[in-house]
Parts: C-alpha cells; structure tokens; sequence
C-alpha cells in the first residue's frame, strides 16, 4: 500500500513538473509573440507616421495655394499649379493608406493591456481618418470654387472665360475607421 501512495504521489509531481514545465513554455511562447506583434506595430507605425508628416506639410501647401484665389477671375492663372499640387496631396494620402493598411490588421481587432500598443491603435484610428475625411473636404471645397467659377463662366457673355474641370479623386468618401459613428476631420456644417 505504501508502494502505491509512493507512486502515485511520484506520478502527481511528475505530472505537475511537466504541466509547469509546459506552462512556462506556453508563457515564454505568448510573450515572443506580443513582442514580434509590438516590433512590426512599432516599425509599421513609424512609417505610418512619416507619412502623416508628409501629408501634413502638403496640406499647408495646398492652403497656401487656395488663399490665393483672391476672387474667381483669377482662378485659372493658378488653376495648374492647385491641380498639379492636389494630385501631389492625393499622392501623400496614397502612402497614408499603404502604410495605414499594414497597421489596419495588427492594430484593429486587439485590445492591448500594453499602454503604448493602445495609444498607437487610438492614434491609428484618430490620424487615418481624419487625414481621409481632411482631403476629401479640401477637394470638395476646391471644387466648391470651381463650380462658383464655372456658373461665372456661363454667365459671362463676353466669351473671355473658359470652363474649368473638377479635380477628380479616387477619395470621394469620407470614411469612420472603427465605425464608431464619428467622421474625424471634417468641418461641422
């Protein structure tokens, strides 16, 4: 009897021993993985951030352009240089939501008890929509003031003006990242 309680005793410590050793190797898996997760999140977000920068600076530039448009007789001396200037903006939004893509995965469909991983998923979802919902409300104001131009033109009967197009995007809409309801970066109406 004692023989038994012996190995049966021995049998629980043996299998204890290899359910912690398992334990830990579970562990130790877990952790290497979260911080392969947090090393591509951190490579993948300081190009998403560089990007944002980017935009940002070209954003300026098409607000400088737009504020001088004085008043709509002068609109096509500086329509070229706006157009060539938007489609560099929109090249800007390109490498946003390229980048932006690669965080879309990683960062969306987690909760992070990490307080940097979480402050990245925010700022993700805050800076890839506002920079969407940004260019699309400069490209609908733009075209505002075309279209204002254009109704000038057909009024015009002295045939010295000629219509102009509309910038043109493959960004139409505005978009809501987490579907929270919320249009981040566009104007109240």
């Amino acid at each position: 009897m004692k023989r038994v309680v012996i190995i049966l005793i021995s049998i629980l410590f043996v299998g204890l021993g290899i359910f912690c050793t398992y334990y830990t190797i579970s562990l130790e898996n877990e952790r290497k993985e979260e911080q392969e997760l947090k090393n591509t999140i951190e490579k993948d977000y300081d190009e998403f951030r560089t990007a944002l920068e980017d935009f940002s600076n070209e954003r300026t530039k098409v607000y400088k352009a737009l504020e001088e448009i004085n008043y709509l007789e002068n609109i096509p001396d500086l329509y070229e240089n706006i157009i060539k200037i938007f489609k560099s903006y929109e090249g800007k939004l390109d490498k946003i939501v390229s980048t932006g893509e690669k965080l879309k995965d990683s960062l969306l469909e987690k909760d992070f008890k990490n307080k940097d991983l979480a402050n990245k998923k925010e700022a993700y979802i805050t800076n890839y929509e506002q920079t969407n919902n940004y260019f699309v409300s400069d490209v609908k104001k733009f075209n505002s003031q075309i279209e204002l131009y254009n109704k000038m033109v057909e009024a015009d009967t002295s045939g010295s003006f000629k219509k102009l197009e509309l910038f043109e995007s493959k960004y139409k809409d505005l978009i809501d990242v987490n579907k929270d309801g919320i249009y981040s970066g566009i104007d109240p109406e």
